[in-house]
């Protein structure tokens, strides 16, 4: 694989990090701010708590819990409230729970009808009623219409948009009924009673005045809480129970609140990815050794680094070098160690190439009283240190 090959395999592997470290940072800042849907503490677009914060100013004491606290954290009897949101979301057990509270004493507001077919907080419902769509929709009006709950009958009109009205059956009492179905229902239960809205979004912070950065007014949606509630000592608003795919604290993974296309969108971004970089990656053959620099020979790297010395006007040092260089090699290629006596090699130098011993002795470590004084010595030098080298390697000497 070439250089060009492996660098741009390893710029799509850092790609392919980066990306991981993307999609890291979102999992972690989407799990950063726990909310519960129509918590009493949340102020989120589903949340309650503009309406605890009514109630507190009525006197009223706010508190929310858990369900399993219906067993015995939650006191029944008159001035008790309880309000639950969700109540499809209670097992059996506890549905019978929050009917003996009613019978005896408590008044019980439920945010859906019974029987309501799965939890309306599912999800994917959220993932869509918990963003702007909810905060924007304009206000659907609904007047009190037919109206036999005492307490709500002065009241104003308010928001049914994301609710549908329940058919009210004697002797339940209902409110806001335009013929088609009523936004609230009462009913007589032991000492109690129990009220049930049309859909607990009545009652969220966000269609407490719907469309509000637009203008739109306050409805009566807030009012219908403080009249059904505000003369009760204690308020309780039961949490919903996380479902599948949210965590105890109310968090929920970024992956499961995506819309189905967007999930399978990034599905085959992903696979494409892999496949890209399978594609870029894998190795047609075996690999191919590239062809490495030519290097320089070794008389011409002798003669450049005399030429160098010549022009410093050192033609001896430049001698030296260039002797020194060539005795170097041709004990290498000689086989002979590297303190092998000069005698020694000079004898076997002037046998492998038949010249004198005193010729070559001369040539390799100068001659006594003969100095290479100028550049034309020197270069009368570098020639014959070239020829010797040549005929010792039994190749040719250029002529």
């Amino acid at each position: 694989m070439s250089g060009r090959d492996r660098s741009g395999a390893g710029r799509l592997w850092l790609v392919g990090l980066l990306l991981v470290a993307v999609v890291v940072g979102v999992v972690l800042s989407a799990r950063a701010e726990p909310t519960l849907p129509f918590s009493v503490e949340s102020t989120e677009p589903t949340g309650y708590a503009a309406v605890g914060l009514l109630l507190e100013q009525r006197g009223a004491q706010v508190a929310h819990a858990e369900p399993a606290a219906l067993d015995d954290g939650i006191e029944p009897g008159p001035g008790a409230a309880l309000v639950v949101p969700v109540p499809s979301s209670l097992d059996d057990a506890q549905r019978a729970r929050v009917e003996e509270l009613a019978q005896a004493g408590a008044t019980v507001v439920l945010g859906e009808p019974a029987g309501t077919p799965g939890d309306i907080s599912s999800l994917d419902e959220l993932s869509f009623l918990g963003g702007r769509v909810l905060v924007d929709t304009p206000a659907m009006p609904v007047a009190t219409g037919v109206c036999d709950i005492a307490a709500l009958e002065d009241l104003g009109p308010i928001d049914a948009a994301f609710s549908v009205g329940i058919p009210a059956v004697a002797p339940t009492a209902r409110c806001y009924d335009d013929g088609l179905g009523a936004l609230v229902l009462e009913q007589a239960a032991g000492s109690g009673s129990v009220i049930t809205l049309a859909s607990p979004l009545l009652w969220s912070n966000a269609r407490l005045q719907p469309a509000k950065a637009e203008g739109g007014e306050p409805l009566a949606n807030g009012a219908t809480a403080v009249r059904l509630l505000g003369d009760a000592g204690t308020v309780t608003f039961l949490d919903r129970v996380p479902g599948a795919g949210v965590a105890p604290d109310g968090t929920q993974s970024p992956i499961a609140l995506l819309p189905l296309p967007v999930k399978l969108a990034l599905a085959q971004l992903v696979v494409a990815f892999v496949l890209f970089i399978w594609w870029r990656s894998r190795r047609l053959g075996r690999p191919v050794r590239e062809r490495l620099p030519v290097e320089i020979a070794g008389s011409e790297l002798v003669v450049a680094v005399g030429d160098l010395l010549r022009r410093r006007g050192d033609a001896a040092r430049a001698a030296e070098s260039v002797r020194e260089d060539t005795r170097r090699v041709l004990l290498h290629r000689l086989g002979l160690a590297p303190d092998t006596e000069p005698a020694t090699l000079v004898q076997v130098v002037a046998t492998r190439t038949g010249r004198p011993p005193d010729e070559v002795g001369a040539a390799l470590y100068g001659a006594a009283g003969a100095p290479v004084a100028d550049a034309a010595a020197l270069a009368q030098l570098v020639q014959t240190l070239d020829s010797i080298r040549q005929e010792v390697l039994h190749v040719p000497s250029p002529v």
